[in-house]
């Protein structure tokens, strides 16, 4: 998004200079694009005699503890939670994670309390524990009560409450977790044509978790679209881990009216419109990924490598329902993609699934690569500990922790497994880079080798590996020699334990032999390292306090280098009225600037630049 369109947007919202303006378009209209850090992600679990305040220690690292390699949490904050204490209740801890160093975490909302779960049973038998009561009263009532939201509409006044109070931490809100939970799974997965599926009928309650009819799943939508964005329009709204492709479709080809969807003057709009992200779960051990059907049978390639080109299929099948629906960047904007769970097994309990600590270190950071390649804004690993000790364990889910069971350590006791070694190496090379595609094919792998290179923070990283190809097995090898006119940067490469061990290993001449595991090394002599998918327009860590303001507020960002700052106040047509630093030279560190006002009473943009380091933002400032 340029500088105007940026202006033109953020004047669009603020037009009558009120310090609240309900949103007044949808992702029909726009979709931001993200211009974060790729994020390495996991989700949290319950383990006795741990806060997650701890938990977050261990895996972000609190300079005591080293971490592994986690910097972005995937947590809940359910309805009935948040009413039982306060809606305040877990803002220190997120403060906690911003100090530790992650950011940017994905929340999946709803679950509300008893007395507002929606009292019809659209499953006979089975209510709803997703859906709200009263979700089709009005969002907003012009502060009748008091506030800007209808408080008869529980989810409305739920949601406004808790992204009031988190939005420096939240960055993604996931609408429910698997909304499109299967329990008739034959019409779920039919193909069209076949009795009940859904790709051609509307989803029933009962065969479903959602135990409700779709339609109020996206009515919730629609509420979390208009709440979400009017407080915080920076944040984005997404689809609730979805597994199944044609419950996306349905979305995308009913409305929120609960008289089947139809479209009216009321329910002008479809699913589509109310989400900018398609978050979506993947375990390819399970999905088909390491599988293909030969006419007659099934043909097996359980290794890591089919498991994480899975990734790209996988989101394939969501996208060509999106791009069916105009998503695809020309009648609509297209979505943002992010992963909310993902992972492998350390050990599979019978002959059907891969599992193995081997195929799990190697899907881990194929997988990453992968997810980048692929355009991902963040990947969510489940789960952060196993969730039985090993011993005890009985089904793939319960061995896919990066850490032993915490349930049998005591804060700040843990022990890491080897995914979680893994991960932290492939964070710790890769954090500060960008997957480069162009520099990436200059590399001219051949057939048998796949990799990726990475570019920034003043070097340039390559990660190749041997293609595996075998059923049940991570052995392959290769040789893979430099392009002409390339060169170690270094005369040394970093395995995947490089975390664990921190010993680089040497390499010797101009070529490598590779196994299934992949090894990290840096190179010179690919290319300046900017290309199309790069772009200078990173976003600098910066706020403004109080906004709105009635008079002098603060400025304060955070800066990883040193830089030369260009600090201003734009007007509502983005016309420079002040300076407030120009040409002033900072250090990599954290700011803070006191600016005495005394401008006219309107909308104004503060715009910071940071040159050296190529970062630039623009903030939204109310007087």
């Amino acid at each position: 998004m340029n500088k105007l369109t940026t202006l033109l947007f953020f004047l669009f919202l603020f037009s009558n200079n009120n310090s609240f303006a309900q949103v007044n378009y949808t992702a029909n209209d726009r979709v931001s694009p993200y211009n974060g850090k790729f994020r390495y992600g996991t989700n949290f679990g319950y383990y006795p005699g741990w806060l997650d305040l701890q938990t977050a220690d261990v895996v972000v690292g609190n300079g005591t503890l080293p971490g592994i390699g986690i910097d972005a949490i995937r947590g809940s904050l359910p309805q009935h939670f948040l009413e039982a204490w306060n809606y305040e209740i877990r803002v220190d801890f997120y403060d906690h994670y911003k100090s530790l160093g992650a950011n940017d975490h994905l929340v999946f909302v709803g679950y509300p309390k008893e007395e507002d779960k929606d009292p019809v049973e659209y499953c006979a038998g089975a209510k709803s524990e997703l859906i709200f009561k009263n979700m089709y009263e009005p969002i907003w009532d012009g502060g009748a009560n008091g506030t800007p939201y209808n408080d008869e509409n529980e989810y409305a006044a739920y949601l406004y409450k808790i992204v009031s109070n988190h939005t420096a931490h939240v960055k993604f809100w996931e609408i429910t977790n698997e909304p499109d939970f299967a329990t008739d799974v034959g019409k779920a997965f039919g193909a069209p044509g076949q009795p009940g599926n859904w790709w051609d009928n509307a989803p029933e309650p009962c065969d479903m978790g959602l135990k409700a009819p779709i339609y109020h799943y996206i009515r919730m939508l629609r509420i979390s679209w208009e709440v979400i964005k009017t407080v915080d329009p920076t944040a984005y709204v997404t689809t609730g881990g979805l597994g199944n492709p044609a419950f996306l479709d349905a979305i995308c080809r009913y409305t929120d009216n609960p008289n089947g969807g139809a479209v009216t003057a009321d329910y002008p709009l479809k699913g589509g419109a109310y989400f900018d992200v398609m978050s979506y779960h993947f375990y390819p051990h399970f999905d088909n990924s390491l599988r293909t059907f030969n006419g007659l049978d099934w043909d097996y390639h359980r290794n890591s490598d089919s498991a994480a080109k899975g990734l790209a299929a996988n989101k394939k099948t969501f996208q060509d329902v999106m791009a069916k629906y105009g998503y695809d960047g020309n009648q609509y904007p297209k979505k943002l993609w992010l992963i909310s769970e993902t992972n492998v097994p350390r050990k599979a309990f019978n002959n059907i699934y891969f599992g193995s600590n081997e195929g799990q270190i190697n899907y881990t950071i194929k997988m990453l690569i992968e997810a980048q390649k692929e355009n991902l804004t963040q990947i969510y690993f489940y789960n952060v500990s196993d969730n039985q000790p090993e011993s005890q364990a009985g089904w793939e889910f319960n061995l896919m922790g990066q850490l032993k069971y915490l349930g049998d350590y005591t804060y700040p006791n843990y022990e890491v497994n080897d995914q979680g070694v893994a991960l932290k190496t492939t964070h710790d090379l890769l954090t500060t880079k960008k997957y480069e595609k162009e520099l990436t094919e200059k590399m001219n792998f051949p057939s048998n080798v796949n990799g990726g290179v990475f570019v920034g923070n003043g070097d340039t990283t390559a990660i190749v590996w041997a293609k595996t190809t075998l059923d049940q097995s991570e052995i392959a090898s290769a040789t893979y020699d430099l392009p002409s006119g390339t060169s170690f940067s270094d005369s040394e490469f970093f395995t995947w334990d490089f975390s664990r061990t921190n010993a680089p290993i040497d390499i010797v001449g101009n070529n490598i032999d590779l196994t299934g595991t992949p090894v990290f090394f840096k190179i010179s002599g690919l290319g300046n390292g900017i290309s199309s998918t790069q772009t200078i327009d990173n976003q600098l860590l910066a706020n403004i306090f109080p906004n709105p303001t009635n008079g002098n507020f603060q400025i304060t960002l955070e800066t990883e280098k040193r830089g030369q700052a260009n600090i201003s106040i734009l007007n509502a047509q983005g016309k420079l009225v002040r300076w407030i630093k120009k040409e002033e030279n900072l250090r990599s560190g954290n700011h803070s600037f006191e600016i005495e006002n005394d401008l006219p009473k309107s909308l104004y943009f503060v715009k910071i630049d940071l040159k050296e380091n190529g970062q630039r933002t623009i903030k939204l400032m109310v007087l």
